[in-house]
């Protein structure tokens, strides 16, 4: 069961575990050391999840979907806590920000004019990954579209080709 809820086969949950290991080590030492005494639940909930980016997920920002499953919170909380935390700790985690909507991006797929599309589409299990590059279309260019949900999907989001060159460009990403 644990193994589930870390998204990891029962091989490798010695070494997740591990990670987490140093995780709440690094927590317990900046508490013993009073760097980091808190007095709001709130706050040590987000520097937990602070930490566990730091170490286990490292080049990536976690799902709402993870987060609910380690913290065992709703969608919607995972995605208020997510939210807390690129706030609160935006700098330290900047390289993972970007590198997570890097990978998000690099994961659109072209439209296919030969089978009559002429936009692509994307899935993302993170809305928050959803926003954050909405919000990025906006600070690069106010006249792109927007990821869109597709219709009737719960995952999926209509990528303008427009949009997707720029957000390529942006992040460096050959166009295929």
């Amino acid at each position: 069961m644990l193994g589930a809820i870390l998204e990891v086969e029962p091989t490798q949950l010695d070494a997740r575990l591990e990670k987490l290991a140093v995780a709440a080590v690094e927590e317990y030492t900046e508490l013993f050391l009073g760097r980091k005494v808190f007095t709001r639940g709130s706050d040590i909930r987000e520097y937990r999840l602070y930490l566990l980016i730091q170490q286990v997920f490292v080049d990536t920002l976690p799902s709402e979907t993870q987060i609910s499953a380690m913290f065992q919170t709703t969608t919607s909380q995972s995605r208020a806590l997510l939210r807390a935390v690129a706030s609160k700790y935006q700098y330290d985690l900047a390289a993972v920000h970007e590198a997570t909507l890097k990978g998000a991006v690099d994961r659109f797929v072209a439209p296919q004019p030969g089978r009559g599309e002429t936009d692509g589409h994307f899935e993302e299990q993170s809305e928050y990954v959803v926003e954050a590059i909405n919000a990025l279309i906006g600070q690069l260019d106010g006249t792109l579209t927007r990821l869109i949900r597709s219709q009737g999907a719960a995952s999926s989001y209509v990528v303008k080709p427009a949009t997707r060159k720029r957000l390529r460009e942006h992040f460096q990403l050959a166009l295929p």
